[in-house]
């Protein structure tokens, strides 16, 4: 579009250019002479106008006369010799046709000139760009830095801070064998003296182990708080420890400590609030250490031969096209289902990386955090899917997820669900 745009601009500037000089009628060419001789017509008819009005005395009219006629006289004797001679057709012709030719040919060459200058880099250019490759092929993996801080480990075994940054990078990483023994490696040499340590050693202990905080999750995490009875961490996990081990009165007293904590963001401190609200809805407001099997039964009427039969939602799960760039292939993926109303307390979850995706899960009653708390207990759930930023089930700022809309799990048994938004 552009070249034709260029073309016609083109043509109209040879047209202004050159019809007046292919014209082929006489140019009347006028030298000096003739031009004096018209000025001074002009002038003699001024005077006799004045003169006939009445504006001069007949004397005054005869020396006007007299001066004007001799000016213009030795005027056109002085310039006899400089007479402009017209143009001729045969050189007017040839100029055009250079005009012709010259034009677009010195067109094309500036606008290459132009163009080239601003697509070619320059020199420093060049460099800046070489510099950048060079430092992008020199930098180091995320699994390279882990051995790297590995190797120094195996050298100074006796870090303690070492191997629990060691734990937290084999975390992120997804390996969580190796997280267990870097966490029981800093565990060994600092013992119950850092409630951080073991709050965090009782998390990756849970994870490898279906996220159960029964056993030595719970013990380690009691510690914590026996060091720190507000450690906002600690009183997250002893919260869902308290839960799994069928009391709900504990799990209220934890968080509502927490709420407490300088440390939460508002987020987390709605998500606290939500499920304390949950589990007063399953203790019931006179007796906080009731079962949380109560749910089931005061659940919208379930045949009974559902109770026998495992509940189960099939999930295929993928990342956005325009995500993709923003994520790397060890990203913890955290795949659920929770109530589409209450605490968001997970019903089923199943825990991937980004590699997996895309791919088809299986979330089922067997999935379940709670007893009593799974898919079979609720008549409407939410299916999602979220990249955990920092490996942590907790939803933060800056994870990516995908939710769907709220089904009947009875009804409906398999959904889709794109990964195509960020968490604010």
């Amino acid at each position: 579009m552009i070249w034709w745009i260029a073309a016609a601009m083109l043509i109209v500037a040879l047209i202004i250019l050159i019809t007046p000089l292919w014209r082929t009628r006489n140019l009347a060419t006028l030298d000096s002479n003739t031009a004096n001789v018209a000025v001074l017509k002009d002038q003699l008819q001024e005077l006799e106008a004045d003169f006939a009005n009445g504006n001069m005395t007949e004397e005054q009219y005869d020396g006007a006369r007299i001066d004007l006629e001799a000016s213009v006289a030795a005027d056109l004797v002085e310039d006899a010799d400089h007479v402009v001679q017209p143009m001729s057709v045969k050189t007017r012709r040839s100029l055009s046709l250079i005009l012709i030719v010259s034009l677009p040919l010195a067109s094309v060459a500036l606008y290459r000139e132009i163009t080239t200058s601003q697509t070619q880099p320059t020199q420093q250019q060049v460099a800046r760009q070489n510099m950048a490759q060079q430092a992008r092929q020199e930098m180091p993996s995320i699994d390279q830095m882990v051995e790297t801080l590995a190797a120094k480990l195996r050298d100074n075994p006796d870090n303690a801070e070492g191997w629990q940054m060691l734990g937290k990078s084999y975390l992120v990483l997804d390996r969580m064998p190796d997280a267990v023994k870097a966490y029981a490696r800093a565990y060994e040499l600092l013992g119950d003296t850092n409630a951080e340590l073991l709050a965090d050693y009782a998390e990756v202990l849970a994870f490898s182990s279906d996220d159960n905080m029964q056993g030595k999750p719970a013990e380690l995490v009691n510690k914590a708080l026996q060091l720190d009875p507000q450690h906002a961490k600690s009183l997250w996990l002893a919260g869902f420890a308290a839960m799994q081990n069928e009391d709900p009165g504990l799990a209220l007293r934890h968080w509502q400590a927490l709420l407490s904590s300088p440390v939460l963001d508002e987020q987390t401190r709605e998500m606290v609030k939500r499920n304390i609200s949950q589990v007063r809805g399953i203790s019931g407001p006179s007796s906080v250490s009731a079962a949380p099997q109560v749910v089931a039964s005061e659940a919208a009427d379930v045949p009974a031969v559902e109770d026998k039969a495992m509940l189960s939602v099939k999930v295929d799960v993928a990342l956005d096209d325009s995500l993709k760039g923003k994520v790397t292939a060890d990203e913890i993926v955290y795949v659920f289902a929770r109530p589409s109303q209450g605490m968001p307390m997970p019903l089923a979850v199943k825990r991937l990386t980004v590699a997996d995706l895309p791919t088809t899960v299986i979330l089922d009653d067997s999935m379940a955090m709670l007893k009593g708390n799974n898919l079979s207990g609720h008549d409407e759930v939410i299916v999602g899917a979220r990249v955990s930023r920092d490996g942590t089930p907790i939803p933060r700022s800056g994870d990516l997820q995908g939710l769907g809309s709220a089904i009947n799990p009875r009804v409906i048994s398999s959904q889709s669900i794109i990964i195509n938004e960020v968490v604010n």
